[in-house]
């Protein structure tokens, strides 16, 4: 391919040990200046602090591409020079992420009913060291839809599965959970949660 350029991170290391401290300097200033020598850009040029057991050390670039086989010549010379068994040569797919406002509302919205319930409960002191009731069966579908099926008569109920953002058939009024079903809403009234705010219990209406 000819034409335009690449952006590359390149890198080095020592960590077998295999050169003095002094060659290692050596081999990381020819490393940076033949990169520096034929760049077009240097974005960073990063090294490991002296005292980590380990040194390595790398720079990113932008290079034009005919230029860039050059330099890799250049660089499978000097790790020949060094006696390295490579140097990591690494073409990054730049993509650019536009600003966009953060979604603290939608946030909001999304932990609405789990936050009512817990309100409502706490506003009552409606609380107990344990959780009784039966456990839900949960039917996820292919959309991301999260849906409670067959609910029993008293239901425990985890405070995750009310902050999922895909539950649907499911609502809270004034002490009264509603969840639909194939036959329709069946109605629940709130009896407690637990101390830690995990779990909240529901009795079916008479």
């Amino acid at each position: 391919m000819t034409g335009g350029t690449r952006t590359v991170y390149a890198s080095i290391g020592n960590s077998d040990d295999k050169l003095t401290q002094a060659r290692w300097a050596a081999f990381h200033d020819k490393f940076t200046a033949a990169v520096r020598g034929q760049a077009l850009q240097v974005y960073g040029d990063w090294s490991s602090p002296s005292t980590d057991p380990w040194q390595n050390a790398c720079i990113a670039f932008e290079i034009g591409y005919e230029t860039s086989e050059r330099l890799q010549r250049d660089l499978a010379e000097l790790a020949a020079e060094y006696d390295q068994d490579s140097i990591a040569w690494a073409e990054a797919d730049t993509k650019f992420i536009t600003p966009t406002a953060p979604a603290i509302a939608a946030d909001f919205t999304l932990n609405t009913l789990a936050d009512d319930i817990l309100d409502w409960m706490r506003e009552r002191n409606l609380y107990s060291d344990r959780a009784t009731g039966e456990t839900l069966t949960i039917e996820h579908g292919h959309d991301g839809t999260v849906r409670i099926v067959n609910p029993p008569d008293e239901a425990a109920i985890d405070v995750a599965l009310l902050r999922h953002h895909g539950l649907t058939g499911v609502a809270f009024d004034d002490g009264v959970l509603s969840i639909d079903t194939e036959t329709g809403p069946v109605r629940y009234e709130a009896l407690h949660a637990t101390d830690h705010g995990f779990t909240v219990v529901f009795r079916r209406e008479a």
